[in-house]
């Protein structure tokens, strides 16, 4: 049994895979634990099992860092007899690089969820404006066209390119068992690649399923009006 963190930034697919590998009956996979504030009330369903997040157990607990993070982290794992892990997104391990000394001291396996940057931000932007970030199989693809700001999506794709940059150092610094995975290989190779995330962590094979879907699987240009804009944002 190998616990875990998902370690990846916003719209890489990382709701699907924990959701996949949730799905196997020894793992008990956990949402953004580390989020300062809770999912909205939409989505609740996905994160219904979540134990206590940490910005109400720091408020509680009356510790300091980094006493505080372990502390926590101690729950998190503790909390159930399957193999546990949860999301872990850039900016909260940047805000808590001591996630990183825990992992490498009590062997948590981190696995790496990639996604192309122009890919994650396009996803972004199209997920804000139609307020839609997670799909699940009962809903249809939307296909009306959106208009996007290009100032919001230059702004998001520079904030996401320092977040790259800051998140590959402290990647050279991971001392725990690493896997990574990206999402291209996920989507067309599911099973393939779901198997060599049970073997990483020392899971019995399983052929997962998930009632989450692709958000839309029609092309940017597709479903954005002034797509000629926007696609000019990554050439520069």
């Amino acid at each position: 049994m190998s616990h875990f963190i998902l370690l990846t930034t916003p719209r890489s697919g990382s709701t699907w895979l924990g959701s996949l590998l949730d799905d196997h009956p020894n793992a008990d996979v956990y949402g953004e634990l580390f989020l300062n504030h809770d999912v909205p009330e939409k989505y609740a369903a996905l994160r219904q099992n979540d134990p206590e997040k940490f910005f109400r157990f720091r408020e509680t607990a009356k510790l300091k860092r980094p006493k505080v993070t372990r502390a926590y982290l101690d729950k998190v794992f503790g909390h159930s007899k399957n193999t546990v892990g949860f999301k872990l997104m850039a900016v909260p391990l940047i805000k808590h690089p001591e996630i990183l000394l825990y992992c490498k001291r009590h062997k948590i396996h981190v696995i790496h969820l990639t996604r192309n940057t122009q890919d994650r931000v396009i996803s972004y932007a199209i997920a804000e404006a139609r307020n839609n970030f997670h799909n699940i199989k009962q809903q249809s693809d939307l296909t009306e066209q959106i208009i996007l700001n290009p100032k919001t999506v230059q702004k998001l794709y520079t904030r996401q390119k320092l977040l790259d940059t800051v998140l590959k150092s402290l990647i050279k610094f991971i001392r725990s068992p690493k896997l990574s995975i990206d999402y291209d290989d996920l989507v067309q190779n599911t099973d393939d690649t779901m198997a060599k995330v049970h073997h990483f962590l020392d899971l019995a094979p399983h052929k997962p399923t998930s009632d989450l879907q692709k958000s839309s699987t029609t092309a940017y240009a597709d479903q954005v009006e002034n797509w000629t804009d926007i696609e000019k944002i990554f050439k520069r």
